[in-house]
């Protein structure tokens, strides 16, 4: 990818321009569909959901994702091309990672600029205001930079915690002092702002990039109506009487967000609109409309109590208990499906009804904090014949234990103060296992107290120990290596004569969901590119005592010498015992099991064994780059004997 380091400003006039506002925000042209792709129950495809979206009457969307949509988001493009609709926003990840990444570069093959909407969870856990909004903006400003290149805009979309309260994101605005990056404020989850409304909305109305709206009943979040049709909340009328009042004129987005047939959704909210509009005029209403997806239904889906909390569905009938009892011929997961967040593919487990219940109990434990989403589809149990009923959905979480923060970065390899600029790889260890996904939203690279864009090679198969105590973090090598063309066009990742600090930040989670009880931050100066192989013939080996030391000739990889080195005995065998290597790792010392008899003895050493550099024993890292190496090592070990007497 091409980093083009060109000013900020030379875009800032065309962003500050502001596209034509209708003449009242509720005009049809200024409505946008949001909260559709994932939240459809017929699935539609791109080609179906733009043509069902023209149907309706939309001329601009809002594009909410999973990861099973994102291979086809260049269809979707043509699609609301084709069908002559605006995509006003794209949902967009926290940071500047893989998907992110895809996003923007499909967005910039089809010459789209949009809005890029950014949800903020707490980005400093227990730590003061002060220390969130910094984070936050440490966080943010690097996509809005990025965003700014492309004439994209960031949104910052209240999703609740820190990062949904009005005054958090005003002055995140203001933190990040961008001429790109405004906010998103979504009324389903601003049900404790309803008092205040009014008041949060003249804040936020200069930055405002789209309101989205929702029926609206005070504590709605608390009573299973966090998401109503329009005109279904008594808070409906006054909320749009305030929006108009305001001044606001940019757009208004028409939620989905249920697991309806999202056309049906998206029609009951344009009813209750319509419904809504005359009363805004002093014109009295009309018949109130009748939802076509608010239809009662008599199942729940819920957590049980305990220590280790199950999902079951309640509500459920006699005669559909009893054939859920005697069936054998069904695949379970096709009546009760329970995913991670708002993924597809079920999570292993048992199904049984228990009393006038149908439980399903994970293989695994369910991860405090961790978002499920449990759908009962009732149409698969044969007693309901020529109905199709609508299936049940629920996103739940099993809260987290209150503790204090624990876990710690007990060490991160390299320790020098010093390393090459050729510098590859980093090993950070902690004291309990950590929660896979998501490691490298938690790392940053400061040069000074500029970030370094793009530093890691960030692998979808995180590189963990088996334990799940060790992260391995690599920098791109292609930014690393000496005359490839990454390196060229971003630059090194690290530069001789300057100082860095890699920064692990406080949010990194356990497995349990706990955060980090400190951040970390490891800094370095940068000496020359070392590019000189690694020489066993240069070690120094001490005799045994009671152990064997060996000097080597440079700091070598810290895990590596755990294992790609070893000691074989007189009779031939590899000598069982305990390795030892300091945090400098230039020293390997062993101490056998059973102690040295006298003979000839072997220190072995896989040629496959690295320096901090990638340098291996007998060939340079940068050996295909400059002259050809005279000696080169072909073997899969070398050796160097000692005698013990």
């Amino acid at each position: 990818m091409t980093l083009r380091r060109a000013p900020l400003v030379l875009f800032a006039a065309v962003l500050l321009t502001a596209p034509a506002r209708a003449t009242d925000p509720f005009d049809r042209g200024n409505l946008v569909a949001w909260c559709v792709v994932p939240f459809d129950a017929k699935n539609r495809s791109p080609e179906d959901r733009a043509a069902m979206l023209k149907r309706l009457g939309f001329t601009r969307f809002a594009y909410d994702w999973r990861a099973e949509h994102l291979p086809t988001f260049e269809r979707e493009l043509a699609a609301l091309k084709a069908n002559g609709i605006e995509l006003t926003a794209v949902w967009f990840p926290g940071g500047l990672n893989k998907d992110g990444q895809l996003i923007l570069d499909a967005l910039k093959k089809h010459n789209v600029r949009t809005q890029l909407w950014v949800m903020l969870p707490d980005p400093a856990p227990g730590k003061d205001g002060a220390a969130k909004l910094q984070a936050a903006r440490d966080q943010i400003a690097p996509l809005a930079r990025t965003a700014l290149r492309q004439d994209c805009k960031v949104g910052l979309y209240n999703h609740g915690g820190w990062g949904g309260e009005p005054e958090n994101l005003v002055a995140l605005v203001g933190a990040i002092n961008l001429p790109n990056v405004g906010i998103v404020y979504n009324l389903h989850h601003g049900h404790d702002h309803l008092d205040r409304f009014a008041d949060h909305l003249q804040a936020m109305s200069p930055h405002l990039l789209c309101l989205n709206l929702n029926g609206m009943v005070k504590g709605g979040d608390k009573a299973g109506k966090k998401i109503l049709p329009l005109g279904q909340g008594d808070q409906d009328l006054g909320l749009m009487k305030a929006i108009r009042a305001s001044g606001y004129r940019g757009p208004i987005g028409i939620i989905g967000h249920t697991q309806d047939d999202a056309e049906e959704r998206l029609r009951d909210n344009l009813d209750g609109l319509d419904w809504l509009l005359p009363q805004l005029d002093g014109k009295p209403p009309g018949s109130k409309p009748t939802p076509r997806t608010m239809a009662a239904l008599p199942w729940q889906v819920r957590l049980t109590a305990g220590a280790a909390p199950a999902v079951e569905v309640v509500g459920l009938t006699a005669e559909e208990l009893g054939w859920l009892r005697k069936t054998k011929d069904v695949d379970w997961a096709d009546v009760l499906t329970v995913a991670v967040g708002g993924g597809k593919t079920a999570i292993p487990g048992s199904y049984r009804v228990e009393g006038s219940a149908l439980r399903f109990t994970p293989r695994f434990p369910l991860t405090p904090g961790v978002t499920y989403r449990a759908t009962f589809d009732p149409n698969p149990i044969p007693v309901h014949p020529d109905v199709h009923l609508r299936a049940v959905t629920a996103d739940l979480v099993v809260p987290k234990p209150k503790r204090e923060p624990t876990t710690v970065i007990t060490r991160v390899h390299p320790t020098a103060d010093r390393l090459p600029e050729n510098t590859l790889r980093w090993y950070v260890h902690f004291s309990v296992p950590m929660a896979r996904g998501g490691a490298y939203r938690h790392v940053k690279l400061l040069c000074g107290e500029t970030e370094v864009e793009y530093p890691f090679l960030e692998l979808d198969e995180e590189l963990w120990s088996a334990d799940g105590k060790r992260f391995t973090l690599l920098f791109d090598p292609g930014r690393v290596k000496r005359g490839l063309k990454p390196r060229e066009e971003a630059g090194p990742v690290l530069e001789e004569g300057k100082k860095y600090t890699l920064v692990f930040d406080r949010a990194w989670e356990d497995e349990n969901g706990f955060p980090l009880r400190e951040s970390v931050r490891k800094s370095f100066a940068v000496e020359p590119p070392d590019d000189t192989p690694i020489d066993p013939v240069k070690w120094a080996i001490t005799p045994p005592g009671e152990q064997l030391t060996v000097k080597l000739d440079k700091p070598l990889d810290h895990a590596l010498l755990h294992r790609m080195v070893w000691v074989v005995g007189p009779d031939g065998k590899k000598l069982a015992g305990t390795i030892e290597v300091p945090p400098a790792a230039d020293v390997w010392a062993f101490k056998p099991a059973g102690g040295w008899p006298t003979g000839e003895y072997r220190l072995v050493i896989d040629t496959r064994l690295e320096d901090v550099c990638g340098n291996r024993v007998g060939r340079a890292f940068e050996v295909d780059v400059f002259e050809p190496v005279q000696k080169r090592v072909e073997s899969m070990t070398v050796e160097r004997r000692f005698t013990v007497k």
